[in-house]
């Protein structure tokens, strides 16, 4: 409900509203969430080349290769599409209500936005985990990095919760809530831009001048 009201002040707002708050909000949670990520690198930094070895190794073995190969295929397209919407058009509402000196500018914009998501912050994400080893697989392996791992790997419990107990062993208590307030705040900005993305859509099916008491309709039903 309290999400709902919020997302409701802004959507109201129109595109202007939509823009101000993300660009309050990104820069600020991306921040937030990196140093989180920096001091935890900076807090195992002696673990980081037996990492590099290991992800190195693992990248080249026999399995990994055919693995690799399936998993680009079909785990990769699917992971980076839901990270990023990359290649799926999504983003074509939000760049094209942008007031920029030339359309270039905007579409490098929008590429770095790819790379920072899906590369930078996933990429910091999974550092958090392997370093302090709070992770499990399908394969069996329990990581040592928190207490409370063997009982996730028995119910079959994985996810977000790995980044939170990574982030446990240098925050304490306190990691959970915050990975959630990260969480909450990256959710939030989707929201309001896949919001953006179909009221942008609905305004297409019924564009023309004729039709402008039908568009007022209907976008205060897709608001409701």
């Amino acid at each position: 409900l309290i999400i709902a009201l919020i997302l409701a002040v802004v959507v109201i707002g129109g595109v202007k509203r939509i823009s101000a708050i993300a660009s309050m909000i990104v820069p600020f949670m991306v921040t937030v969430y990196l140093i989180a990520a920096v001091v935890i690198i900076v807090m195992n930094i002696t673990a980081v080349p037996a990492l590099i070895k290991t992800v190195v190794t693992a990248a080249f073995a026999k399995n990994a290769v055919f693995g690799g190969t399936i998993g680009v295929i079909i785990q990769g397209v699917k992971r980076g599409t839901f990270s990023s919407a990359s290649g799926m058009g999504e983003a074509s509402p939000t760049a094209a209500a942008a007031e920029t000196s030339h359309p270039v500018k905007q579409g490098m914009a929008n590429a770095a936005g790819v790379w920072l998501d899906t590369v930078i912050v996933c990429t910091a994400s999974g550092l958090m985990i392997l370093l302090t080893d709070c992770f499990n697989t399908a394969g069996g392996y329990v990581g040592s990095g928190s207490t409370e791992l063997p009982a996730l790997a028995a119910a079959g419990t994985n996810g977000v919760i790995f980044v939170q107990l990574a982030c446990k062993t240098v925050m304490g208590k306190i990691a959970p809530t915050f990975i959630a307030i990260m969480l909450a705040l990256f959710s939030f900005t989707c929201l309001i831009s896949y919001y953006y993305e179909a009221e942008t859509a609905a305004m297409y099916l019924f564009q023309g001048e004729s039709k402008a008491k039908v568009r007022k309709v209907v976008t205060w039903i897709m608001r409701i």
